[in-house]
């Protein structure tokens, strides 16, 4: 059976093989289907900061659909790019919100996409 396929009878947590090589390619190329961001090259934002615009970035720590260490990751790509974070953060800034799972919800603050979120833009 094709992982993540119409059938609604899989169960991940008991049917995918963390050592079959199929199970992994098939659990990632669904992974960048759904969710295409996962291959986010920073070099794309190079025009962005040619055009003189500027990028707040944000992501709650407890997010669990979308791994605050790929987000990371980017960043500090980006700032390789740039040549280091205080050159990067001339025009892109990356913000952790602390206990926040997925734009809302968790242990942390509530008011990160609307208060927060705000207030660094001002």
């Amino acid at each position: 059976m094709e992982l993540c396929s119409a059938a609604f009878n899989y169960n991940f947590v008991t049917q995918f093989d963390f050592a079959n090589p199929h199970d992994i390619a098939a659990f990632e190329a669904k992974f960048v289907e759904v969710y295409p961001a996962a291959r986010a090259n920073p070099a794309d934002l190079r025009n962005f900061k040619k055009a003189g615009d500027k990028i707040l970035f944000w992501q709650g720590a407890s997010d669990n659909p979308i791994s605050i260490n790929d987000t990371i990751r980017f960043y500090a790509q980006l700032a390789d790019l740039e040549g280091g974070f205080r050159k990067t953060q001339t025009f892109a800034r990356f913000f952790v919100a602390p206990g926040v799972l997925h734009c809302g919800g968790g242990p942390g603050p509530q008011d990160v996409p609307v208060q927060a979120l705000d207030a660094l833009t001002k």
